[in-house]
């Protein structure tokens, strides 16, 4: 057997083998066979296809919750994409993306791409990070005037924000002002070691009004034996409960506002009244009948 092909090719094999073949070596082959002084003669057309060049990339490392894009290319051409990753995962994109993705979804994805009936793969290593829960907040009540303290907020590498969405962040923590009465939101997130960021907790600090009561009566002196209206005025919210004090320290009423009362014996009295607030402090009133 005598075989002649491209680029000076030689070979007395029946069965030559090339490896690897190289575009070089498309062309037409021919061999001429000979026995006892008869020949013979054959060719061949070889045609090499190039082979795609892929190359797989994505975003990685990404948090829980995002979008994992998957990217590929091929610089020698190709006319078919199919990917391979965890879960079962599989997809005949070229750049597919797996929406709202979980850690479970980490792993190796391979992509394979064809051009002309040739395949070569390409992989990569793709890491999703949890994303933290939302930081455990408490809200906080102040009387206007109190000392504050910062929000109550549990987390790590908290930032802080002055609007729901958007705006920038700031990592000191703020202390609400107790000047003005009023609910003063804020909302905060948490970031983990990886860089992954959580959703907006809202803490409220709310300073309630400062009391200015005061006690009033509907008369100054009367007679023994007669009703007199007496009423704590400007109560304002946060009160939850009275306790009056008339002829004597071990008689007490609660709870009612206004309340009506006669002396029956003629004298001077000093009359109590108490209000309790759930978050501003007692105030004592005392009115002289």
């Amino acid at each position: 057997y005598q075989w002649d092909g491209p680029g000076g090719y030689t070979s007395i094999v029946q069965n030559p083998i090339l490896v690897p073949a190289t575009m070089a070596m498309a062309g037409v082959y021919s061999v001429t066979v000979s026995r006892a002084n008869c020949y013979n003669y054959a060719s061949t057309l070889v045609e090499i296809r190039p082979l795609p060049t892929p190359v797989a990339s994505s975003n990685t490392p990404v948090c829980s919750n995002d979008t994992l894009f998957l990217y590929s290319e091929s610089a020698a051409g190709a006319d078919g994409y199919i990917w391979y990753g965890p879960n079962f995962f599989n997809s005949y994109t070229q750049n597919p993306y797996i929406a709202n993705v979980q850690t479970v979804a980490s792993g190796v994805y391979t992509v394979r791409a064809t051009w002309n009936g040739c395949s070569v793969n390409d992989t990569i290593n793709v890491t999703i990070n949890q994303t933290p829960l939302a930081p455990f907040v408490r809200d906080t009540n102040y009387c206007q005037g109190d000392l504050a303290i910062p929000y109550d907020v549990t987390g790590t590498n908290l930032t802080w924000y002055t609007v729901p969405n958007g705006g920038v962040g700031s990592t000191t923590a703020p202390v609400p002002s107790t000047a003005n009465a009023g609910v003063f939101p804020v909302w905060v997130t948490q970031t983990s070691p990886e860089g992954c960021t959580s959703e907006r907790s809202k803490v409220t600090a709310r300073v309630w009004l400062y009391p200015k009561i005061s006690l009033s009566a509907t008369d100054s002196a009367s007679c023994a034996g007669k009703h007199i209206t007496f009423t704590v005025e400007n109560v304002q919210e946060g009160n939850f409960s009275y306790t009056w004090q008339f002829e004597s320290n071990v008689d007490s009423i609660k709870d009612m506002n206004p309340i009506y009362h006669a002396f029956n014996v003629p004298g001077t009295y000093t009359v109590a009244a108490t209000a309790y607030y759930m978050y501003c402090p007692t105030i004592n009133l005392k009115k002289v009948i």
